[in-house]
């Protein structure tokens, strides 16, 4: 059985997110959120977020991925991806996302008369 030093768990990669996770997002209530991005190699990753920490490494292609326990509606939350550089999304919300239904009366009307 192989023997793991406190360096081997100090080892952080610099993290990189999709554009997606950015300020002000809404991430789904009462449901499990998967965060994901790329570091280097084998990085370490540690996500912060509504209490939690997830702690995770890159693969071997440098990509990255943690589910975060669902959380009920409400925030606002910062969420916090560390690595060697630390990325942080500030503002964010736990409710409901998605796109918005607009309601079947308004879609396709027009103010303007048929001629």
């Amino acid at each position: 059985m192989p023997i793991l030093t406190q360096s081997v768990d100090r080892t952080c990669a610099d993290v990189l997110m999709p554009a997606l996770f950015a300020d002000h997002m809404v991430l789904q209530r009462d449901q499990a959120n998967a965060m994901w991005g790329w570091a280097e190699p084998s990085g370490k990753v540690v996500v912060v977020f509504g209490g939690q920490t997830e702690v995770t490494r890159a693969d071997t292609n440098g990509k990255w991925q943690v589910k975060l326990d669902p959380l009920p509606a409400g925030g606002p939350h910062n969420i916090v991806i560390e690595g060697d550089n630390e990325s942080a999304s500030k503002m964010c919300l736990s409710g409901k996302s998605g796109s918005a239904r607009a309601s079947p009366t308004w879609v396709g009307r027009s103010a303007l008369p048929l001629t």
